[in-house]
């Protein structure tokens, strides 16, 4: 558990500030860490043997990072090249399909990582070796401002490109690849609607057949974990495989070790399955030699293996929630159960779960989703039991269709039947109630240091344990005003990613948000769901493509629309003024032309320029650089 804990600790602090990104508050998490080093009983031998395990690990968690990250930023620079690589993932939409490729060749030259291709919509399955000619970009290193930089970082996604067109140059001949392939082309000709969508993302993880609408509503409902093949997945098929095999004895171990790391295979090794995968298969063995196996122990193991690999990991959403999951049932599930012991068998059990799950997953889903379902513990609670039954049917179902082709539909009527009652439950009723508008900020650690601190894993007496949970509580509501609360000045917030831009100012008396003409409606929402959950005072629009932007903007919750110049904007009911001097909640802002805005409060001048102007006489300048900060202006000085 130490050495889990040690990697984890190298890795974070070896990114935070290699990338420049390391702040105070990020002691607080390697305090969440250190917690347990003060476990009874306490011993100087043994602290100092759990604190030397600690940082020698946490030097191997660096040094992994480092190799991981000097890899990365290898390669080939940007460039034109012919590109030759193999397909393992498509989605369409639009007119084009975005392609990821493995197994990259550039000019000839094998080179590490992935690219993701955009082009013109082509008969492109998992598993084609594409070719094509184009320009390729490389990925920079991620700076903090631009979070899809993050996510391509974990995911090894090393360049972009391009193409009209890419030659099906033959196939690959992983036998996991073309299975899907074969999987995929069944459940579209069977089950051709919606419910097929969920049907394959069940079976492989891969969400891009399902409708965006549908797949919205799925996820504020708190159960898209369901269609990401996840720890849960491989538990159910392992526990299956399992319990088939009992005359097997201790060896029934084996085949459903090879069928579920099949399974994770098949869907591509994601961080959940390969974590469920270890954590059975190292308790599974303790088990076959008449052993007992410790949860906590085994979610480190788990954690160890991966981040050793893989440390990159430790950033990915994936790896986050599966283990936050898996922490909190191993810290919260006994103490949830012997308060709900007057209940229901069943009842406690499944209640006891999910609150574990839920109060150490909270602070990670709203840093990660900016929102936290308010309807995710009930329909849980009817979802998880179907998916025990549900999806080894599927899996019987489909293996069977491929096996008889000619009865598939019959194979596949049963499955496609709860499918169409789940597409018909979230299109009847809105499950989309969510807690949203607020960013949660140290506070997150500190909840998550709470968790560890209050658990029965950590043993203090009762006037301790009160004492640290009203210190605590104090500290995460302390964390949260100063995150969230406007008393007096301004405080801006400024976002960036992918060319697309947005500033919100937020003052006492309500917030004014200013966008260009690039950015949508699900990036402006995303961006507000992390810092302003009320209606808007004013959305400014600050680019020469007005229509666009309007366009955006009439979707957002606001009570009016700054525009420098007339124009004709089509349909609408937020009420649109023409004004390039208006005064907003006590703020005054100038638009000097369609592309900059001046903006002062309190004595100061700051300038706004998203096409990245120089500013002339602005106490400071935001444009897209600033993609990622937060300014507080308070009597007159910049914080």
């Amino acid at each position: 558990m130490f050495a889990a804990f040690g990697i984890a600790t190298g890795v974070f602090l070896y990114f935070k500030i290699r990338f420049l990104l390391f702040r105070p508050t990020d002691l607080l998490s390697v305090g969440l860490f250190c917690i347990f080093f003060i476990r009874h009983p306490l011993s100087a031998r043994r602290s100092l043997a759990r604190f030397a395990v600690f940082l020698l690990f946490c030097g191997a968690g660096a040094l992994c990072l480092h190799a991981y990250t000097a890899d990365y930023s290898s390669g080939a620079d940007s460039g034109r090249y012919e590109v030759s690589g193999t397909v393992v993932s498509v989605s369409e939409g639009n007119g084009y399909s975005s392609v990821m490729l493995d197994s990259l060749s550039l000019d000839g030259r094998k080179t590490g990582g992935k690219l993701r291709l955009t082009l013109s919509v082509q008969n492109v399955r998992v598993g084609d070796i594409l070719s094509f000619e184009g320009e390729i970009k490389k990925i920079p290193l991620p700076d903090g401002s631009d979070s899809g930089e993050l996510y391509e970082y974990c995911s090894d996604i090393r360049y972009t490109a391009s193409a009209s067109e890419a030659v099906i140059a033959g196939k690959s001949r992983s036998p996991f690849l073309l299975l899907n392939t074969k999987i995929r082309a069944l459940i579209k000709e069977v089950m051709p609607g919606e419910e097929g969508g969920l049907a394959f993302a069940l079976l492989t993880g891969n969400s891009q057949g399902i409708d965006d609408g549908l797949l919205d509503a799925v996820r504020a409902g708190g159960i898209a974990h369901i269609f990401a093949v996840s720890g849960l997945h491989i538990g159910i098929l392992f526990s299956a495989v399992y319990l088939i095999g009992r005359p097997l004895g201790r060896w029934r171990l084996i085949p459903a070790v090879l069928l579920s790391a099949g399974y994770c295979a098949l869907c591509a090794f994601t961080v959940s399955s390969v974590r469920a995968l270890i954590m059975c298969s190292a308790a599974g063995a303790v088990r076959a030699f008449g052993k007992k196996s410790d949860f906590l122990e085994g979610i480190a193991f788990a954690a160890a293996c991966i981040l050793l690999v893989s440390p990159a990991q430790f950033f990915a959403v994936g790896f986050r929630l599966s283990f936050g999951a898996c922490i909190g049932l191993a810290l919260f599930s006994g103490s949830f159960s012997r308060a709900l012991r007057r209940l229901p068998a069943w009842l406690s059990s499944y209640l006891s779960a999910a609150l574990a799950v839920q109060i150490f997953t909270f602070p990670i889903l709203v840093e990660s989703f900016g929102y936290y379902s308010v309807w995710g513990m009930l329909l849980n609670f009817f979802v998880i039991p179907a998916l025990s039954v549900i999806f080894p049917l599927l899996i019987a179902c489909t293996a069977l269709s491929l096996i008889f082709p000619a009865a598939a539909p019959v194979f596949m009527a049963c499955p496609e039947s709860v499918f169409a009652l789940l597409v018909w439950a979230f299109s009847s009723a809105d499950f989309t109630f969510v807690l949203t508008g607020f960013s949660l900020g140290a506070g997150g650690t500190v909840w998550l240091i709470s968790c560890v601190a209050l658990s029965e894993r950590v043993r203090m007496v009762r006037k301790m344990r009160i004492i640290a949970a009203c210190a605590l509580s104090a500290l995460f509501a302390f964390c949260m005003i100063y995150e969230n609360a406007v008393f007096s000045g301004c405080k801006i917030s400024v976002y960036s990613e992918d060319g697309s831009s947005a500033m919100l100012i937020r003052t006492p008396s309500g917030a004014v948000l200013v966008i260009d003409g690039d950015i949508s409606v699900y990036e402006c929402e995303n961006f507000l769901a992390r810092n302003y959950g009320g209606t808007l005072s004013a959305v400014i629009v600050l680019d020469e493509d007005i229509v666009d932007a309007v366009n955006t903007a009439a979707f957002l919750d606001t009570e009016c629309i700054y525009l420098y110049e007339e124009t004709e904007t089509g349909l609408r009911e937020t009420p649109i003024a023409v004004s390039r001097d208006f005064t907003v909640n006590g703020v005054r802002y100038v638009l000097e032309s369609a592309e900059k805005l001046a903006i002062m409060a309190e004595d100061t001048v700051v300038e706004a320029d998203f096409a990245g102007s120089a500013a002339l006489g602005a106490d400071f300048f935001v444009d897209e650089s600033c993609g990622g900060l937060i300014f507080r202006l308070k009597d007159g000085i910049i914080r």
